[in-house]
């Protein structure tokens, strides 16, 4: 049974010590490989003195060895908190100055942007991997790992339980300073674990990872290859592009974890002339609604692809899964509660509600995570214990209906929610109805605030004035938005999820364009 993240590594190479754990552009290492090295970094960091529960930072790109110190990492009972190597740099000082870290692995385009402290920073190049081993190298070294058949593996730290921390992963910062959700062994395990029942990956699966290791999505990766010994694929943000596709043939992926922006370039390079396609067997969203017009796009291209669409948030990892087979049933449904949780839905008096009653989304089971580091304010608001099940439970702030058969669908947030003319308008709905436009790709609308008027942007071939007529026709004159604009693509955040912020900014241009 697995206790510790640790244990996920260690049990697959017990079962599966050839097998291909990692492949990345320049190097492909084995079950047995990725133990060998994060043993490697484990008996470093001894030398260190890092203690359980002190923090290990990595600000690096997606690489083996990142996957190597997470591993090291649990072992040591430190917790593991890796970030976006291009973060800028008031958030990285400040997460520096927050998690106060023993240790920082920096890739060279980030560590003349740390100070330090207290902390030793070892910075790394990754793309020069034989020359970034040797510095982990000590005298006389050998293995302390038996070969896997014997199944011999070093002692656990006593100290250390299920129960502690073994991440920090930090949101993005967007309406405030970056806060750290506390993650421990047992939570993880719990939240890869349901997902895995959920999704299946096989020991044949090869998952292709193009997002940051610092994003939980691109992390969890990794934990749902160790069940069946899967290979994962690990790429770069850069390499979405013409490119994509060709690397997506030869890695051989056949699982991909996306989001909408990542399957709007998807669904286009598929449909090129010529273009040899993947043999992909499933692929995953989160992190923003997933148009139904991709889902038709993609299963037509991909006829046994099976396609899940979900949410989640970091708080508690995963909240819901739609099985493949219901995604063109349940249109705009992101599934049930995962295996072993349960979830809610709250009205405005504070009741559960009625079918297709909308009100605030509550979770609860032992994927709910700790809390936030340093914030008991924030925590004791967020999180609390359910009178139902006597398990810690989550608030989201997201909005919801549930049907009769339990299946939710999202509503937005609260903020999502704003006054035009003097009525209440949701993006959501605008949005959506958008998005059933079948020239529409992608529908990102920003609200009015002082500065700035209500803006719909959307990717697609439609003309602007053709889709405010489309959409007249659907909504009532006050939810229409002043302006329209059509664009090429949208900006994305380092995560992936498209990035409002920049794309508020990307409006000026587009001033005349007004409905």
């Amino acid at each position: 049974m697995n206790h510790y993240i640790h244990d996920l590594l260690d049990t697959a190479v017990s079962r599966y010590p050839d097998k291909v754990a990692v492949v990345t552009e320049s190097s492909s290492w084995s079950y047995t490989d990725l133990q060998q090295r994060s043993s490697q970094l484990y008996k470093w960091l001894k030398t260190q003195n890092v203690q359980a529960g002190e923090r290990i930072l990595c600000a690096m790109p997606n690489s083996s060895f990142v996957l190597a110190a997470l591993f090291a990492a649990s072992r040591l009972g430190a917790i593991f908190v890796p970030i976006h190597e291009e973060l800028k740099s008031k958030n990285l000082s400040y997460i520096v100055s927050d998690c106060e870290p023993k240790i920082i692995f920096a890739a060279p385009s980030i560590a003349g942007l740390i100070d330090s402290g207290y902390s030793t920073v070892v910075v790394l190049d990754t793309d020069d991997e034989a020359s970034l081993w040797d510095l982990f190298r000590l005298e006389n070294e050998q293995s302390e790992f038996a070969t896997a058949d014997q199944g011999v593996f070093p002692e656990r730290e006593t100290e250390v339980t299920s129960e502690q921390p073994v991440l920090f992963i930090y949101t993005s910062g967007s309406t405030g300073n970056p806060k750290a959700v506390i993650s421990t062994h047992k939570q993880v395990l719990f939240a890869a674990g349901s997902i895995q029942q959920c999704l299946q990956v096989r020991h044949d699966d090869i998952v292709g990872n193009f997002l940051p290791l610092s994003f939980d999505y691109g992390l969890y990766q990794m934990f749902l290859v160790c069940y069946e010994g899967a290979t994962l694929a690990l790429g770069h943000k850069k390499d979405i592009g013409p490119m994509w596709l060709k690397k997506l043939y030869a890695w051989g992926v056949t699982g991909l974890p996306l989001m909408p922006a990542m399957a709007d370039g998807l669904l286009k390079l598929s449909q090129r002339p010529r273009s040899q396609l993947p043999a992909l067997r499933f692929v995953t969203n989160t992190g923003a609604a997933f148009p139904s017009s991709y889902v038709d796009t993609l299963s037509n291209l991909y006829p046994e692809c099976s396609i899940f669409l979900m949410y989640g948030l970091t708080e508690c990892k995963r909240v819901a899964i739609l099985p493949a087979e219901e995604a063109r049933v349940k249109v705009g449904s992101v599934g049930k509660p995962i295996p072993g949780t349960t979830c809610k839905v709250i009205n405005k008096d504070g009741n559960e509600a009625a079918p297709f009653e909308i009100g605030e989304l509550v979770v609860s089971g032992p994927h709910v995570m700790s809390g936030y580091w340093k914030l008991p304010e924030l925590t004791a608001k967020r999180f609390d214990t359910s009178n139902d099940t006597g398990e810690r439970q989550l608030y989201t702030g997201d909005f919801f209906y549930a049907d009769e058969e339990g299946y939710l669908y999202y509503q937005g947030r609260s903020d999502d929610v704003f006054k035009q003319q003097g009525y209440r308008v949701s993006a959501i709905e605008i949005e959506e109805t958008a998005l059933s436009h079948p020239g529409i790709r992608l529908a990102v609308l920003l609200k009015p605030d002082e500065q700035h008027e209500c803006v719909l942007a959307v990717t697609g071939e439609v003309d602007e004035r053709e889709l405010l007529l489309f959409m007249a026709e659907q909504l009532e004159y006050y939810k229409l938005p002043e302006r329209i604009v059509v664009l090429d693509a949208f900006p994305t955040t380092l995560n992936g999820k498209i990035d409002k912020q920049a794309l508020r900014l990307s409006m000026e241009p587009y001033h005349d364009q007004v409905t």
